[in-house]
């Protein structure tokens, strides 16, 4: 993102809001936006989520489902938000990725639809937040957090793409990245570089916040938290719920 770029567009609460970003030659990218959100009776309990990422096309967790809800809101982060929300991944069939008037997994081109950005160009980032956020209203706070990562940056095989939406190659599985389990043993090396399975970050990186002594300078109200597991239990996640390979101390905090 250019720091130097102010709002495009700053418009009334709820709706969309975009800012401009510059591109560059580098390859696979994944943005994720969160809203840290508080009214001032509650601005010791931040909460994360109700951000849908409009363009580019964000997933809510989806993947090929043919109904409007995700089915594994834990797929590859934790979204808090409604399942109708995101967009299914793209196909790349000619026609179609039919048989019928089903969807067809198995299509040359299903799963495999990709968008194209040209290096100099400028790409519109919008966003639907459901929240109220800011101005105009006087007692609403709210931190907007953008992280993006380059598939470069989790790349562990040169055939095999560090960041992926997975591919689901059967319509029941929807499997979450990094291991089957949701518990934070559950993670395990050899499901992180499947690459059927969807990744945003490495198993270092979750291995690496579930061994590590957790933060303990931080809010945890009435909570009690699983002492065994580092940094993957939070004030909001106290039993270590695993999402994907996203670390809940980075995430809620």
């Amino acid at each position: 993102l250019d720091p130097a770029d102010p709002w495009v567009s700053d418009r009334a609460c709820g709706q969309s809001r975009a800012c401009r970003c510059h591109t560059h030659p580098s390859p696979a990218m994944a943005v994720r936006w969160l809203l840290m959100h508080c009214t001032l009776l509650g601005c010791l309990l931040p909460c994360t989520g109700d951000v849908y990422m409009n363009n580019p096309r964000g997933s809510n967790n989806k993947l090929t489902e043919q109904s409007n809800n995700a089915q594994n809101n834990n797929r590859l982060f934790d979204s808090q938000n409604n399942a109708a929300g995101g967009y299914q991944v793209g196909d790349n069939c000619v026609p179609n990725c039919k048989s019928g008037n089903q969807y067809d997994h198995s299509k040359e081109g299903s799963q495999e639809g990709v968008m194209y950005y040209y290096h100099g160009s400028e790409l519109l980032v919008e966003f639907t937040m459901q929240h109220g956020c800011g101005t105009p209203g006087t007692n609403t706070l709210c931190q907007l957090v953008v992280q993006y990562m380059c598939d470069s940056d989790v790349r562990t095989s040169p055939s095999v793409p560090g960041l992926r939406d997975g591919k689901d190659l059967n319509s029941g599985r929807r499997r979450s990245g990094g291991g089957n389990t949701a518990n934070p043993q559950g993670a395990n090396q050899e499901a992180a570089d499947d690459y059927t399975r969807g990744r945003h970050e490495p198993f270092e990186h979750y291995d690496a916040c579930r061994k590590r002594q957790r933060n303990k300078g931080l809010y945890t109200a009435d909570q009690n938290l699983n002492k065994n597991i580092g940094a993957a239990a939070t004030r909001q996640n106290a039993g270590g719920t695993r999402r994907g390979l996203e670390c809940p101390e980075e995430r809620d905090y």
